[in-house]
């Protein structure tokens, strides 16, 4: 049993497909781990677990690549019984040729290289202020579900939870252990000489 913050981690359909259900890559469904963050955007850490909502809008300055097409991205959906928790944090320098390994050795196909660069050379990312962050999560599916009627708009960039009682019971990992910890030691490897 664990207690979810009333905050959602609220993701776009792309990363949200990425991690519930993977994309084909020779012949194997990959499933991604990892979320990209900011300081100079989020200043204050986010609690986790949290329960995972999607983020509608259109991304059209940070174009995916194509392990998935329009048509899947526009029609993805997904019942609210999926969580997020970190597993670990690593600080890093925004580099293109970072993006361009994590962007295809299975890590963050989902992406082209240069959205999550170009994520991060936006204007509010002052490149002498900002600490840059590829978290890794763990995302579990739950026993419980919650409606549309529970999740509700708390902000611009929020959801809340309208539910007393946060707490679930973990059904399944999205990602077997062994999968995890191999994608874990890819990534540690991938980022070595861009950590900060």
């Amino acid at each position: 049993m664990v207690q979810l913050d009333k905050t959602t981690f609220k993701i776009d359909k792309v990363n949200a497909k990425g991690m519930i259900e993977g994309f084909k890559k020779e012949n194997k469904i990959i499933k991604t781990s990892i979320w990209t963050d900011s300081s100079a955007r989020t200043r204050i850490p986010k609690k986790f677990p949290r329960l995972i909502t999607l983020n509608n809008t259109i991304q059209k300055a940070y174009p995916p690549s194509n392990v998935f097409n329009q048509y899947e991205i526009d029609n993805f959906n997904i019942q609210y019984k999926y969580i997020a928790t970190v597993d670990s944090t690593y600080h890093i320098t925004n580099n293109p040729k970072l993006w361009e390994k994590i962007c295809s050795n299975s890590l963050f196909d989902i992406w082209l290289p240069e959205a999550p660069f170009n994520r991060f050379c936006h204007p509010y990312c002052h490149q002498e202020e900002s600490t840059f962050r590829i978290v890794l999560l763990r995302i579990y599916e739950i026993n419980e579900y919650f409606n549309e009627q529970e999740i509700v708009k708390a902000g611009r960039y929020s959801h809340k939870i309208k539910r007393e009682n946060l707490n679930v019971t973990i059904k399944r990992p999205v990602i077997e252990e062994a999968e995890f910890q191999r994608v874990k030691s890819l990534l540690k490897e991938s980022i070595i000489d861009y950590q900060q």
